[in-house]
C-alpha cells in the first residue's frame, strides 16, 4: 500500500528540530529548510534526492523549492506518471524577533496564503504553523485547485526569536505551497499608539516579510521539472530495492 501524505508529512515534521518553541535571546537563527523528492518504480527501482538549506532540488517528476524570495516560502511539486509513485515533501522554519520595550507581550497576526492541488489521482498537503495555532490544507484524489487565504493569531514577548513553520507535501501528482507574512495585531496597535511606535519586526537573515511571487501554474512546474530532470539524469533502474512501506 502507498504511504500516505500524512505519514510523509510527519517524517519530514522529525528534521526540524527548534520547531514550535521561542528561543532566549535576540540573535536571530538562520532560516533551516529540508526536504526530498522520492521517486519509486513499480518494477522495483528507487530514487530519493534530498536538500538541507535553501533552494532546489527535483529530479524527472518531483520537485520541491524551499525559498525565502521575499518572504519565507515553500512549494512541492509531483507529476502523475503510471508507471511511478511519486513524492516531494519539505519543511521550512524561520524567525522572528519583536524588537521594542523589554518585557512587552505582543498581540500578532500570521497572516497566509495556502494552496493544495491534487490533481486527478494525487494527494496535496500544505500547512503553516505559529506557537498558538495551525492552518492546514489538503487536496485529495480529483479535487480542484484549492486556495485559502487568512491569519492565525500569535502573541509573543519582545527581544526574544520565536518560529514560523511552514509544511508542504505532494504525491503522485500535485501541487502545494505556503507563504506566510507576520504583522503586529492592528486592532491592539491602534489601542496602543506609544507602544506600537516603538515596535519593530526583524527576521532572519536575508528573509523579507512578505508574500513571495505567486506559485506557478501545474504546466510551468512541468517545465521547471524536465529541466531538472535533464541535469539529474535519468531515472536508474535497480539502485536500491523498494521499500516496504510502498508494497503491494
Amino acid at each position: 500500500m502507498a504511504r500516505c501524505l500524512t505519514a510523509v508529512a510527519a517524517a519530514a515534521s522529525a528534521a526540524i528540530v527548534m520547531s514550535g518553541s521561542a528561543l532566549a535571546g535576540t540573535t536571530i537563527p538562520a532560516i533551516s529548510a529540508f526536504g526530498s523528492v522520492e521517486t519509486y518504480n513499480y518494477t522495483g527501482s528507487f530514487e530519493e534526492k534530498s536538500r538541507s538549506g535553501l533552494g532546489n532540488v527535483g529530479d524527472n517528476y518531483s520537485s520541491l523549492y524551499l525559498g525565502d524570495d521575499p518572504g519565507g516560502y515553500i512549494a512541492a511539486n509531483s507529476l502523475l506518471d503510471p508507471g511511478f509513485q511519486t513524492i516531494a515533501t519539505g519543511k521550512l522554519t524561520y524567525f522572528v524577533v519583536i524588537n521594542g520595550p523589554a518585557g512587552l507581550e505582543v498581540p500578532l497576526e500570521v497572516g497566509y496564503t495556502l494552496i493544495a492541488n491534487a490533481g486527478p489521482a494525487g494527494e496535496a498537503y500544505a500547512e503553516v504553523d505559529t506557537n498558538l495555532a495551525s492552518s492546514v490544507l489538503i487536496s485529495r484524489f480529483g479535487q480542484s485547485q484549492s486556495i485559502f487565504t487568512g491569519s492565525l493569531p500569535d502573541h509573543e514577548p519582545t527581544n526574544q526569536a520565536f518560529d514560523i513553520v511552514l509544511d508542504a507535501a505532494t504525491y503522485n501528482g500535485g501541487f502545494a505551497s505556503a507563504d506566510p507574512v507576520v504583522e503586529v495585531d492592528p486592532t491592539w496597535a491602534a489601542q496602543n499608539p506609544t507602544e506600537a511606535s516603538q515596535l519593530s519586526l526583524s527576521f532572519s537573515p536575508g528573509l523579507v516579510n512578505g508574500f513571495g511571487a505567486p506559485a506557478p501554474e501545474p504546466a510551468a512546474w512541468a517545465m521547471m521539472l524536465l529541466g531538472l530532470g535533464a541535469i539529474g539524469g535519468v531515472l536508474r533502474s535497480g539502485r536500491k530495492a523498494r521499500p516496504a512501506a510502498f508494497a503491494a
